[in-house]
């Protein structure tokens, strides 16, 4: 989750790519964000001890995001509880989707 947090806060879409799937639409949307803010930070917290079954993980947590523009202005974005959802490959668990609930 390290890693997911640090490729969106770099706006890079290429960097998610190594951490998880990216559609053509969330690329679009990171580049798009790039555009019009200079920074985002993503805190992470309250998570929930993740539901394992079998080769399928989740993990529930709190995410809050806050842009700042090109102007040095922060601007507060989505909040909510989200859904990151792994799954074991080669012994390793990795990330396929992250998702609001």
């Amino acid at each position: 989750m390290a890693r997911y947090k640090a490729a969106n806060e770099h706006l890079s879409p290429d960097e998610l790519q190594t951490v998880m799937p990216v559609s053509k639409d969330r690329r679009q949307s990171i580049l798009d964000i790039a555009k019009d803010y200079s920074a985002v930070t993503y805190n992470i917290s309250s998570c929930e001890t993740p539901v394992i079954n079998g080769d399928s993980a989740q993990y529930v947590c709190r995410q809050n995001v806050m842009y700042t523009d090109r102007k040095g202005k922060r601007v507060q974005g989505g909040n909510g509880t989200v859904v990151f959802s792994f799954k074991r490959a080669g012994g390793n668990w990795a990330l396929q989707d992250v998702r609001g609930k």
